[in-house]
């Protein structure tokens, strides 16, 4: 029987970028060459090279070719913020296979895009530490990340907020230490009760009020334990992530509030609200908010959030 490797070519917009890595998904490894205008990966197992030209032969080359050709969509844009297209030209031995009825840009594609050295190292640190982790939920969340990334990018900011969120809540459910969580829950809500600086920031006027806080507190604990970051996390980012976790449940995010929105002055009904442009802004803090607990879930204390030159950006300890 012949065998052969597999490759699938995938295209990008225009870049400076030229460096190999190596990724490995569902038990086969690949070798991935990033170029100037596409993405390459030449399987290192060698599978049973199809022999005639029937659906069923490619259906078989589908199940190779189309989950490395996913991965490393969501590797480019969550690594590098690089523009993939949806289509892809696949090879086994002398098969051709060409996936496009769905060539088109996933967002506005870009003319050009030069990456300086340190974004290039950096994006080659993220790809080795979780290009190949099988770690519970991470190609999920790797998924909802660039989908978010492609949403903001086309002005779709509430649905764009919601799928970094969804990153926050895969976390949460993966938790599995209780204890880091009761840390967490004891610096916080002393004595079981919230803190008043905090009350007094998310308007806690009630019982009522404070209950819904502190399952508020123990869901970013939760997402926090599972990145492992629990009680060691400072108090400033803890409370952005809270701050994500009050924007989902307070504002009109992905649902419509029965109540006026107090952030909202056109009351929801205006081509653009407010609370729109607030959301915007808020993507910048929850996409690198959710890009370091991503890494830190994966490689724990190998990241952190480099603030240096203003907006803060992921980068790996040294």
């Amino acid at each position: 029987m012949n065998t052969s490797s597999a490759s699938v070519e995938v295209t990008t917009h225009s870049t400076n970028l030229n460096f190999s890595t190596v990724v490995a998904l569902k038990g086969i490894t690949w070798d991935v060459y990033f170029s100037n205008n596409s993405i390459k990966a030449t399987s290192r197992t060698f599978f049973p090279a199809p022999d005639d030209s029937s659906d069923k032969a490619y259906d078989d080359m589908r199940y190779v070719l189309q989950p490395i050709v996913g991965h490393i969509r969501n590797l480019a844009s969550f690594s590098l913020g690089l523009d993939v297209k949806w289509g892809f030209e696949g090879h086994f031995a002398n098969t051709g296979y060409n996936y496009s009825d769905m060539i088109f840009p996933s967002i506005h594609q870009q003319q050009t895009n030069t990456f300086g050295d340190e974004n290039i190292n950096r994006a080659q640190r993220m790809i080795k530490d979780i290009g190949s982790s099988r770690k519970k939920g991470l190609k999920t969340m790797l998924n909802y990340w660039r989908r978010a990334a492609e949403l903001d990018e086309l002005g779709y900011n509430s649905e764009s907020f919601l799928d970094y969120y969804k990153i926050i809540e895969c976390l949460a459910e993966l938790c599995t230490d209780d204890g880091a969580v009761q840390k967490t829950l004891d610096r916080f809500c002393p004595s079981g009760h919230v803190q008043s600086t905090l009350k007094r920031k998310y308007h806690c006027k009630t019982a009522n009020d404070e209950k819904k806080l502190k399952g508020h507190i123990k869901f970013v604990a939760k997402a926090l334990s599972s990145a492992g970051r629990s009680d060691r996390v400072g108090r400033g980012f803890f409370t952005a992530m809270l701050d994500c976790v009050f924007i989902r449940h307070n504002w009109n995010v992905a649902h419509k509030l029965i109540r006026s929105n107090p952030y909202d002055n056109y009351d929801a009904i205006g081509q653009h609200s407010d609370e729109f442009d607030l959301v915007q802004i808020e993507n910048i803090y929850i996409s690198t908010i959710t890009k370091l607990l991503v890494l830190l879930y994966v490689k724990p204390d190998r990241y952190k959030i480099d603030v240096s030159q203003g907006i803060g950006i992921v980068v790996p300890k040294p």
